[in-house]
C-alpha cells in the first residue's frame, strides 16, 4: 500500500511541478468531498503544499447535501487543513433568476472562489478534475458538434484556476484513497442518467471499453496531439487571413480567390467568420459560390452579412437592414393586450415571499413603470440576473441558453422609459428586476 502511495505522489509531484506550480504558492482547493477533491487534498498535504479548502453547501440534495458539509469539515480537522464553508440557497435564487441549476451553481461557487482570492491572497483555484473527465469532456463536444478547438479537452490551467489531476484517471485515484484508509462522499446524482456527462460516463465509456479496454487512455492521447496541433493550426489560419483581408469603414473586403486554391481552404474560411456567428453550412455554400456575384448569406444572428462580388471577392458588413419590424407596446398600467400574436397580461399581485414567485412568470416593481414590451433588436444588451452588474448581449444570452437561432429573433423583452433592458421574458432577467424585501407588490406579466 505504501508503494502505491508513494508513487502516486512522485507522478503528482512530476506532473505539478513541470506545470510550474511551487511550493510556494498559496492553493485554495475546491472541495466537495468526493473522492477526487479528497485525493488532492491528500496529494497536496503529502507533498507539502500550502492550501486551504473550500466546501459549498448549495442545498440541493436535501440532507445529503448537510452530510457532505459535515464530511468536508471532519476531514479538513482531521488533517488539519483550513477550511472556508459557504451555504447557499440554490433553489430560491434559481427561481428569480431562471437560470439552470447547473449554469447557477457554477457561477455562485466560482463568484465566492474569486472573493476568497482576493480577500486571502491565494495564488490558484484547483480543482480536481482529472484525465477521465477531460476525456468525458471530448466526446461530449464531439457529440453536440465541434471543430478542432472542442476536442484538446480540460486544460490544466485557464487563468487561476488549475487542475493538478489530469495525469491520472478516475480509477487509479480511488485506489490511492482507498490505500490512504480514506473515506470520501458519493454523490448520488451521478448516478443518474438525467444529465448528459452522466450517460457518457455511465453508459457511452463503459461500450467504448467493451471494444478498446483502453478506449480513454487513447481519446486522452489524441487530446494531447490535438493540443500541440491546435496552436500551429491557427496560426496558420490567422497568417493565411492577413493575405486576404482588407479592413474598410463597415467591414472587411476579402480577397476569395486565394481560398479557392485549395479545398482545404474552406476550413479556413470557417474559422474566419466564426466569430461572426457563420455557421458551418452558411460557409459551406459561401464557399462552394465564391466565384458568383450578387449573392447574400447571412450570419445566424443576422447582425453580419456578406455580399458576393465580382474578381473572386466577396464584402463582409455589419446588417444595416432589420431582419424583422420591431414592434412595441407601451404598459402603463394593469389590463390585457396583444402585440403581434402575443397575448400579454399585467396584474398586479402582492408576494410575501420568493416560495409565491411562479419561475414561469415575469415580475416587475412599480417603479420600473411605465415600460415597453417590444421584440429583440441587433444590439441589445441585458446586465443579467447573478453576473454583478456586467452586461450581455441578448443574442449571446439566447445562444448560451440554448435557444436555436431560427427562434431567436421571436424573443421579447421588456425595456424601461431609459431603455434599460429589465427581462428577456422566459429566458433570463436583468439585476435591475431583483427583489430587495418581502412583502412586496409587483405586476405579474404572463404572456402566451
Amino acid at each position: 500500500m505504501l508503494d502505491i502511495q508513494n508513487q502516486f505522489v512522485d507522478q503528482f509531484l512530476t506532473f505539478i511541478n513541470h506545470k510550474g506550480i511551487s511550493k510556494k504558492d498559496n492553493i485554495l482547493l475546491a472541495f466537495s468531498g468526493g473522492v477526487d477533491s479528497v485525493a488532492l487534498a491528500l496529494l497536496l498535504k503529502a507533498a507539502g503544499y500550502q492550501f486551504s479548502l473550500a466546501h459549498m453547501n448549495f442545498q440541493l440534495r436535501g440532507e445529503e447535501s448537510n452530510e457532505d458539509e459535515a464530511f468536508a469539515r471532519s476531514f479538513a480537522e482531521k488533517h488539519g487543513i483550513p477550511i472556508f464553508v459557504e451555504v447557499v440557497d440554490t433553489i430560491s435564487i434559481k427561481d428569480i433568476t431562471g437560470q439552470s441549476t447547473q449554469v447557477l451553481a457554477r457561477e455562485l461557487r466560482y463568484n465566492w472562489f474569486d472573493g476568497l482570492v482576493k480577500q486571502h491572497q491565494f495564488d490558484f483555484i484547483a480543482t480536481a478534475h482529472h484525465q477521465s473527465d477531460s476525456v468525458e469532456t471530448v466526446l461530449y463536444n464531439l457529440i453536440k458538434g465541434t471543430g478542432i478547438e472542442g476536442l484538446h479537452g480540460i486544460r490544466f490551467q485557464r487563468d487561476n484556476i488549475v487542475r493538478p489531476l489530469l495525469f491520472t484517471d478516475k480509477e487509479t485515484i480511488r485506489e490511492y484513497v482507498k490505500s490512504c484508509n480514506e473515506e470520501w462522499r458519493e454523490d448520488s446524482s451521478n448516478q443518474s442518467n438525467k444529465y448528459a456527462r452522466n450517460l457518457i460516463r455511465n453508459e457511452v465509456i463503459p461500450l467504448l471499453k467493451r471494444i478498446n479496454p483502453k478506449a480513454e487512455e487513447s481519446i486522452a492521447e489524441t487530446s494531447r496531439k490535438i493540443r500541440f496541433i491546435e496552436p500551429v493550426f491557427f496560426n496558420e489560419v490567422e497568417e493565411f487571413k492577413k493575405n486576404t483581408w482588407r479592413r474598410i469603414d463597415k467591414g472587411y473586403i476579402i480577397k476569395s480567390k486565394p481560398y479557392k486554391d485549395e479545398s482545404y481552404f474552406l476550413i479556413y474560411l470557417y474559422y474566419h467568420l466564426k466569430p461572426f456567428n457563420f455557421d458551418f453550412t452558411s460557409i459551406e455554400k459561401l464557399y462552394n459560390q465564391l466565384d458568383q456575384t450578387a449573392l447574400t448569406f447571412y450570419s445566424t444572428d443576422h447582425k453580419y452579412v456578406v455580399y458576393t462580388l465580382q474578381d473572386f471577392t466577396f464584402h463582409l458588413i455589419e446588417n444595416e437592414e432589420p431582419n424583422h419590424t420591431t414592434e412595441k407596446l407601451l404598459v402603463e398600467k394593469e389590463g390585457e393586450y396583444q402585440l403581434n400574436d402575443t397575448y400579454i397580461k399585467i396584474e398586479k399581485v402582492e408576494v410575501k415571499g420568493l416560495s409565491e414567485l411562479d419561475k414561469q412568470l415575469t415580475y416587475v416593481q412599480q417603479k420600473h413603470f411605465p415600460f415597453r414590451i417590444r421584440s429583440i433588436e441587433n444590439g441589445d444588451k441585458i446586465k443579467p440576473f447573478g453576473m454583478k452588474g456586467k452586461s450581455k448581449k441578448v443574442f449571446d444570452l439566447l445562444q448560451d441558453e440554448g435557444i436555436p437561432f431560427y427562434l431567436r429573433n421571436n424573443a421579447l423583452v421588456i425595456e424601461d422609459t431609459n431603455q434599460e433592458i429589465l427581462s428577456v421574458i422566459a429566458v433570463r432577467n436583468s439585476e435591475l428586476l431583483r427583489i430587495e424585501e418581502f412583502p412586496v407588490s409587483l405586476f405579474q406579466i404572463t404572456v402566451k
